[in-house]
């Protein structure tokens, strides 16, 4: 009995704590024994095998990779965030009030993103420089109370988008290089009581715009860009009471022109395809 005992633990011993207690019964015999201990061997080579598969996912999706030394760890980085992604962020810091401005100029926005800013109490300024925004895009803006100050380049707002931003009331600044609008859309603009500083650029723009500009009695500044601007328009221009600055890009005002405004209104700060004219009596060294 204490033979069969000792041949039974050594068989264990051989097979590991995976056999059963039938494989290692006293009547297997040596062929049964050595069945079982090549099964039990099978399975631990399929387990090792598994084992270092998961250690292989594990290396290539957990995070880390190793370099050709195979010691020191190197970060994976993140995927990138969508442009959605990045535009809720931006937008949650509005929404907790610790921001006042929107200014997008590291990734594209589009009018589906500009309206779910829809009822920011204490948003003042929108800088939109890259991405594209519409009539569609700027609807909500009235419903901005602070708005102070608009930027859209690339956005083709139209005479539709104009009578939007009119009626913005606490507006003061509209920058619009890349509009659509015609001059019955620019002077929409003047039933904003405070607007200061006006720069647009459109190809339905003429020498007409600059009597609807006339009109916005409030403003300070004026750039408007490849717009045919004529002498009788630049007259139109300086009639305004409180303007200070004027920049004009591409004009069709001729010597004789600018020599008649720096007579007569020699207070204003002229610039012409953004560099001071030679007939300024005020020109200097200016930086944009």
């Amino acid at each position: 009995m204490k033979n069969v005992v000792m041949e039974k633990d050594a068989k264990q011993e051989l097979l590991g704590d995976s056999a059963t207690a039938a494989e290692v019964s006293d009547d297997a015999g040596v062929s049964e024994v050595a069945a079982v201990t090549k099964k039990s061997w099978n399975r631990r080579r399929i387990g090792l095998a598994s084992t270092l598969l998961l250690v292989a996912v594990a290396a290539a999706y957990g995070g880390f990779a190793f370099t050709n030394s195979g010691q020191a760890p190197v970060s994976v980085q993140p995927a990138p965030l969508s442009n959605q992604a990045r535009f809720s962020l931006l937008k949650a810091g509005l929404e907790n009030g610790t921001q006042t401005a929107l200014h997008i100029d590291s990734f594209e926005i589009d009018d589906d993103m500009l309206v779910q800013l829809e009822g920011l109490a204490e948003l003042e300024t929108v800088i939109v420089d890259q991405g594209k925004i519409s009539d569609a895009g700027i609807v909500k803006f009235t419903t901005f109370p602070k708005l102070q100050l608009v930027r859209l380049r690339h956005s083709p707002i139209t005479d539709q988008g104009m009578a939007t931003l009119a009626e913005c009331k606490s507006l003061w600044y509209v920058n619009l290089p890349h509009a659509a609008c015609t001059s019955k859309g620019v002077g929409m603009l003047r039933a904003i009581p405070e607007l200061r500083q006006l720069r647009i650029a459109s190809p339905k723009l003429g020498n007409e715009v600059c009597r609807e500009i006339a009109k916005i009695q409030s403003l300070r500044g004026i750039h408007l860009i490849d717009i045919a601007v004529t002498n009788e328009g630049l007259k139109s221009l300086a009639s305004l009471p409180y303007l200070e600055s004027l920049y004009l890009d591409n004009s069709a005002v001729t010597a004789s022109g600018w020599r008649w405004l720096y007579a007569n209104y020699p207070q204003i700060h002229v610039h012409v395809n953004q560099s001071h004219q030679d007939y300024d009596p005020k020109a200097h060294p200016h930086h944009d």
